[in-house]
């Protein structure tokens, strides 16, 4: 759809996929093709090394710096991408947390890290109920980062969320494309086969050959990747066609918890069956 589009505009598309900006990792995670990325403009894909960190932030400010750069050059920025936390922060803004929370954070988190999850939840609920209630009990990284902002602040995780959030440079037209779940669902098997047929065990290959897994590459956490890491060790005994069913199956619910929370926001236009002419 982003490519029909561009077609017939001046349209340059951003990648809001958190793993497209990784390098050598292009069949997993649907990069677009090379001759696409060269008949339109495409941003922020194939930029980091897999090793590399990234986040909402990063994105955020770097989607807006490449709006502004866009729009100066007389061309209509599309962005285009499911990471709903992305797309969230660039549309409502996002909480800036304060410079002492930053300094402190390592600190906070070593301290914790082996503390029993309910133990802290059991904190969190008795330091921000509200927000103890939106998140699940086990959920260590969201506890924790709570917990550091309520004691740091002094203020509840919820009010600080308010009170240190930053507001989007620009305002933006939002639209959800989905199609029935049936449909969904079987294009979701056959985009996975696909990526088989393609060569997508070869290309976790290349990334072994090349030094990165799971414990040092963040591009691993796409699905997908770990699965067939997996499935390349000499110990394995799985079989690969149960690899590519596994793969399918945490697609299909992702998908699924992808849509719930888009259709849970109110900031979304959701399109059924839009097909681009």
């Amino acid at each position: 759809m982003a490519m029909n589009l561009a077609h017939q505009a001046d349209i340059e598309i951003i990648s809001a996929d958190a793993f497209q900006i990784y390098k050598y990792m292009n069949i997993g995670t649907a990069t677009p093709h090379h001759n696409e990325l060269e008949a339109i403009p495409h941003h922020l894909i194939n930029t980091l090394d897999p090793t590399e960190p990234y986040s909402a932030g990063k994105f955020v400010s770097q989607c807006e710096n490449l709006i502004s750069e866009i729009q100066k050059r007389g061309n209509t920025p599309l962005i285009v991408g499911g990471t709903a936390m992305y797309i969230n922060s660039l549309v409502s803004g996002m909480f800036q947390e304060p410079e002492k929370v930053t300094q402190t954070k390592a600190d906070f988190y070593q301290q914790h890290k082996h503390t029993p999850v309910d133990k802290l939840y059991s904190q969190l609920k008795i330091a921000d109920s509200t927000y103890a209630e939106k998140i699940t009990h086990g959920d260590r990284q969201k506890i924790i980062r709570a917990l550091h902002i309520c004691q740091t602040t002094g203020e509840t995780f919820t009010h600080a969320q308010k009170i240190f959030h930053t507001q989007p440079r620009f305002t933006y037209n939002v639209v959800v494309v989905s199609n029935q779940r049936e449909v969904l669902y079987q294009n979701i098997n056959n985009r996975v086969a696909l990526m088989f047929e393609n060569g997508w065990v070869d290309e976790v290959q290349n990334l072994i050959n090349m030094g990165y897994e799971p414990s040092n590459a963040k591009g691993f956490q796409a699905i997908g990747y770990t699965e067939i890491f997996n499935y390349l060790q000499p110990e394995n005994t799985t079989k690969l066609q149960d690899i590519i069913h596994s793969i399918a199956t945490k697609t299909r619910r992702f998908a699924k918890r992808q849509l719930t929370w888009f259709r849970n926001s109110n900031l979304y236009h959701t399109t059924n069956s839009l097909t681009p002419k």
